[in-house]
């Protein structure tokens, strides 16, 4: 246990100052009534390798839904855990212009690769070729305009009625590797397609989004809400998003949110003898174990009304635990989202300062494996992805094992053991049957004995044997390993 703790202390002694700010973006945005974007934004990048950059590659996650020969639908079926495309689904993005701020056009250079598989129909990532190379140190910007139609929500993000959740939606350039970077033979872009079990990997910048929308939405947002501004003679109203120091940038609108804050104090939620544990694990002095104040914000459904102080009991446990034993949190807000019925497809996933979770009206409080702790999972994200900013495409085990052992052990120090869910006619039959409540280790070891063995721990999320097997080997085999150390 010790040593575990000292491996993923040592990952976490990145948290304590700002990261690099390669690539950062200001983006202007309109949700229209088809649930379409109509977008425009500059990105300013900063070449920070000491190699000379002759082109650019972007990710187009969205067009990962744009037909049925993408290569996520190809390894996916259309589905995503428990939730299947149906109907009129599909989504797409293109990229209408695309310049450099000094006044070169580089939209007619645009071409689809296909790093991974060579896949023609696959059109989730372009190359642009540069005038001139961008150098070492050298930064660039770029205008850049695009179209987008959300999918209908089955896989992370799309849209369910008049429920929006818009992850992944912007063009995004890639990363550059130098040559040696976690162990590249040569230097280049790390720029992967969209796959069915792979999710995602970017540099650090800096985000201000300028999101217009309905004025009838509730919206929430990664990052603080800096400004907004109503127009009443088109009944819009236009949010204004900043947040430094992140990977991503993610929202969500619907009407219907009951939209719920409370704050995190964190001298009252954490004891002067839990600050003092905190330091001498850390081995650093009281004042810099302390954590911060953090606003909590819960988008809610109206029927789950009855479960908000669950929600925030859950979250203020992931800030409490995982800032006292891996770092404080840094920012200043958190973001719950709770989906509507029938777009369970965007639950479960996490973006920078801005998490989705997922419930059911009838949610037992002794089934706490599913509302509590989807929630403190995808609040440790925070930490192993967001804020180490692994390679969730190359290593997902270094996000989503470490995660699954750290949720575990603060689920059952702060929840106890579980009951799990077995609904029967509005009823939970494990509960009524009385069988016995089990602890996060026996549920995860149990689950890594009872599948495929064959691949290794870690290696590319779309080359594993099959979905069960990137499924038990990132979270639960993972979790093995680390508790048995």
């Amino acid at each position: 246990m010790k040593s575990v703790l000292s491996l993923l202390l040592a990952a976490a002694a990145v948290f304590a100052g700002s990261a690099k700010q390669i690539s950062s973006y200001d983006i202007r945005v309109e949700l229209t009534p088809q649930h379409g974007l109509n977008g425009t934004e500059t990105l300013t990048w900063w070449n920070d390798s000491p190699d000379t950059v002759a082109t650019l590659q972007f990710h187009l996650y969205l067009n990962a839904f744009k037909n049925s020969q993408s290569t996520f639908f190809r390894e996916s079926g259309g589905r995503l855990r428990s939730d299947r495309a149906e109907g009129d689904h599909w989504g797409w993005i293109d990229v209408t212009r695309m310049k450099l701020r000094d006044g070169a056009d580089l939209t007619k250079s645009i071409r689809f690769i296909q790093p991974d598989d060579g896949n023609a129909g696959d059109q989730t990532v372009i190359e642009a070729q540069l005038p001139e190379p961008v150098k070492p140190g050298q930064t660039i910007q770029l205008e850049i305009d695009f179209k987008a139609q959300l999918p209908k929500v089955y896989a992370r993000t799309g849209f369910h009625g008049q429920f929006h959740l818009a992850g992944q939606w912007f063009p995004k350039i890639g990363v550059w590797e130098t040559a040696g970077m976690r162990g590249r033979a040569q230097a280049g872009w790390n720029c992967h397609q969209f796959h069915a079990h792979s999710e995602f990997y970017s540099n650090f910048g800096r985000y201000r989004v300028r999101l217009t929308v309905p004025s009838a939405m509730v919206v929430g947002a990664t990052g603080e809400m800096r400004n907004k501004e109503s127009r009443p003679e088109k009944n819009t109203t236009t949010y204004t998003f900043e947040q430094e120091d992140v990977t991503d940038f993610a929202w969500t609108a619907q009407p219907d949110f009951l939209r719920m804050e409370r704050m995190f104090e964190a001298a009252k939620v954490c004891t002067p003898e839990e600050v003092k544990a905190a330091a001498e694990l850390h081995g650093i002095p009281e004042e810099e174990a302390r954590l911060s104040d953090v606003k909590m914000i819960l988008l809610l459904q109206p029927e789950h009304r009855a479960q908000a102080e669950r929600h925030f009991k859950a979250l203020r446990a992931g800030l409490k635990w995982f800032g006292l034993w891996y770092g404080r949190y840094p920012y200043k807000t958190i973001t719950v989202v709770d989906p509507p019925y029938g777009g369970g497809g965007a639950g479960g996933m996490e973006y920078p300062t801005f998490i989705t979770a997922g419930t059911m009206y009838s949610m037992p409080e002794d089934v706490n494996i599913v509302l509590e702790e989807v929630v403190v999972h995808e609040f440790g994200h925070q930490f192993w992805k967001e804020l180490v900013a692994t390679n969730e495409f190359e290593e997902s085990p270094l996000d989503e094992g470490f995660n699954t052992y750290s949720t575990s052990r603060i689920m059952d120090k702060v929840f106890g053991k579980t009951a799990m869910p077995l609904p029967v006619f509005g009823m939970n039959a494990w509960s009524v049957l009385g069988l016995p409540k089990l602890g996060r280790d026996s549920v995860n070891r149990a689950a890594s004995f009872s599948g495929v063995r064959s691949d290794s721990l870690i290696r590319p999320a779309w080359q594993y044997y099959d979905s069960s097997s990137y499924g038990i080997n990132s979270y639960m085999r993972t979790h093995v390993a680390l508790r048995t150390l």
